[in-house]
């Protein structure tokens, strides 16, 4: 592997632990941390092992206001994150960059808004310069800049510091964009800054060093067009050069000095390194959370942060997590931590993962496996953004169901849960009601399309081929009498997603031995079944492939052990096998923490992690871009939710 290794947050005020995995047994541990605010448009540069964050947005963005400017300036251990320090001399100001020069750091410029929330923008661009000495901890004016400037970038090549593009604001009117950059030598301030023409008119870029020049970077021009542009400039000639546009999304974009080269990062999450002789990007990595209008800066020890931004897809989406990326390392990475949950299940919730939010619903209140009665059963509905670390509140569940099973299928704005368990007289029973949620309105509903024929629980459900299938299963009702409660269907259910009229259906095709508590993925229209029991609590050994097109069954390799109430997930071409449990000494169940992988173009296994770092029974697992994400409530004590993010 050649990725860049992003290790994401945690809650700081809760246990919490990070794990690389260089081969499978070897884990190692690694601070993570969070900001304690999101923010965008911020100061942000690391010295003498430090990071050091300075003002910042943090209010609705484009309605800019004195009360959404953070006047904050604090710093973060570099080497555990977790250590915060709050510093004197913030100042409530936005867009005002960070550079470090020797054991200092330089802020100039910025933007600050005069109105109160709700009034009409009044809004200045300001030319302030000052230089932090992190050994005494103080500020110490700087001449001001030549013009005032904002929504540019700042950087440092030797003594000298560049104040590269940006616009001058005036109040509520259109900015007027800077037609130079600023030079100033900090060795002799007192000389005041010198202008020097630019070949570009750009705001809202990213500037880094590169060698003993400064590349700048996308951004916008002054016709409001986003550009891709690198422009070069060396501050000992004065002189211009090209580079190579750049690959990503350039509006808000972040970049620092990694080493010889340049890192960088738009809001498509993507990573990209600018060759240290500038002849070329080339892909390195993906961030857990894409943002925009964040900051990425050296940790001086070879890697890069990520810190602060927005996500584009929800404008109060601003990422608490602090993300590291090492271009040395090609190991894994597996990340916790623990938030607290505001409703009472902790078992067997359903679940949807849709971009960043994880929409949390039923699943029962016990920790124990078979408390059924009717209080037990949940129906309360939260979501969790995973960026911003925030909990809402969203229309309940129709009724108290448990092992309810979930996919976002057809329409990526409507969600279907079908089947489970809930309650019946005498004890739980399998449930055969389907329900779609509407994201967008938060509206569950009876769907009829997904109704099951006859009640299923524990099953596999997939998307192949332009249909939904539903794979093995539990049909349990106890009032059938002790010898009749268990019944494993073995019809494989299909439904045309093309067809707003299809319902769920008998599709002809038998599973080849009865399954459930089963993993269960698709993968190029192929459906693969792992683990799981059948009759009389006995395990299942073999694993199969499901050919959703020729409908046809093949059997495939198996993991080195059978687990059950396990979950897999296909991610980059793979699929990767999470938690249930498996047998351990003496042939009794015990919880398996590993995870391992199954490649089908060899079919083989490997093990990617042996352990996972917390406890993780009664998991649901999901592919979140190229990671893995792992969710359990299931804990002791307080309501918490834990999370496992993976980059394997």
């Amino acid at each position: 592997m050649h990725a860049l290794i992003v290790a994401p947050l945690l809650v700081a005020s809760l246990s919490d632990r990070t794990m690389d995995v260089v081969p499978a047994r070897d884990l190692r541990g690694e601070p993570i941390a969070q900001i304690p605010r999101g923010l965008t448009s911020f100061g942000a540069e690391t010295c003498r092992g430090w990071l050091y964050v300075f003002g910042g947005y943090h209010g609705e963005p484009h309605r800019y206001s004195k009360a959404g400017q953070s006047d904050e300036f604090y710093r973060l251990n570099v080497r555990d994150p977790r250590q915060l320090e709050r510093l004197e001399g913030g100042v409530a100001v936005q867009g005002a960059p960070l550079a470090a020069w020797n054991d200092a750091i330089v802020r100039a410029g910025g933007m600050v808004a005069r109105n109160a929330e709700g009034e009409k923008s009044d809004l200045a661009s300001i030319p302030d310069a000052a230089l932090y000495d992190t050994v005494a901890g103080r500020w110490h004016a700087l001449p001001p800049l030549p013009e005032p400037r904002s929504s540019h970038d700042l950087e440092v090549v030797g003594d000298r510091v560049v104040a590269i593009g940006g616009w001058k604001l005036l109040s509520d009117k259109d900015g007027v964009y800077c037609t130079s950059v600023a030079m100033l030598d900090l060795s002799k301030p007192d000389a005041g800054w010198t202008s020097i023409p630019a070949p570009f008119q750009r705001r809202a870029l990213a500037a880094a060093r590169l060698g003993s020049r400064i590349a700048a970077i996308g951004g916008m021009d002054s016709e409001g067009e986003v550009q891709t542009t690198v422009d070069l400039f060396d501050p000992a000639t004065r002189t211009w050069s090209k580079g190579p546009d750049f690959p990503g999304s350039a509006f808000g974009v972040a970049a620092c000095a990694a080493g010889d080269s340049v890192i960088a990062s738009g809001k498509d999450g993507a990573l990209w390194r600018l060759l240290a002789d500038a002849s070329a990007w080339e892909r390195a990595g993906t961030l857990a959370f894409p943002r925009f209008f964040h900051q990425l800066v050296a940790d001086g020890d070879g890697a890069v942060i990520a810190l602060g931004g927005i996500d584009d897809m929800r404008k109060d989406g601003r990422v608490r997590h602090v993300e590291r990326l090492d271009p040395r390392r090609s190991a894994a990475i597996v990340s916790t931590f623990e938030i607290p949950a505001p409703f009472a299940a902790k078992n067997r919730q359903g679940a949807f993962l849709r971009g960043n939010l994880l929409t949390l619903f039923g699943g029962n209140r016990s920790l124990k496996q078979h408390d059924f009665g009717a209080e037990d059963f949940q129906s309360a509905t939260w979501a969790l953004d995973l960026a911003t670390l925030s909990w809402k509140q969203r229309a309940a569940f129709p009724e108290g169901r448990q092992t309810v099973a979930t996919t976002i299928a057809g329409d990526p704005a409507v969600g279907f849960a079908i089947g489970g368990f809930g309650f019946a007289e005498g004890g739980g029973k399998a449930r055969d009601a389907g329900y779609r949620y509407a994201f967008a309105t938060d509206a569950w509903e009876r769907a009829a399309q997904v109704d099951l024929p006859a009640p299923r629980t524990q099953f596999g459900l997939v998307q192949g081929a332009g249909r939904l299938w539903v794979l093995g299963g539990l049909d349990f009702d106890p009032s059938r009498g002790e010898d009749a409660q268990f019944h494993h269907p073995s019809e494989v259910l299909s439904l045309d997603l093309s067809d707003p009229d299809a319902r769920l259906s008998d599709s002809g095709v038998r599973l080849t031995a009865p399954r459930r508590a089963f993993a269960c993925a698709a993968l190029d229209g192929k459906a693969y079944l792992v683990g799981g029991m059948r009759e009389e609590f006995d395990t299942v050994d073999a694993c199969e492939v499901f050919d959703c097109t020729t409908r046809t069954f093949a059997p495939i390799a198996a993991p080195r052990r059978t687990r059950i109430s396990s979950e897999m997930v296909a991610v980059e071409g793979k699929l990767y096998l999470c938690g249930g449990s498996s047998h351990g000494e003496g042939g009794k169940l015990v919880p398996d923490r590993s995870i391992e992988c199954y490649d089908p173009r060899t079919d083989t296994w490997s093990v990617v992690v042996e352990e996972l770092p917390l406890p993780m029974p009664q998991m649901r697992a999901f592919a979140l871009r190229d990671r893995i994400v792992i969710v359990s409530s299931h804990v002791e004590g307080p309501a918490t939710t834990r999370i496992v993010l993976i980059a394997p």
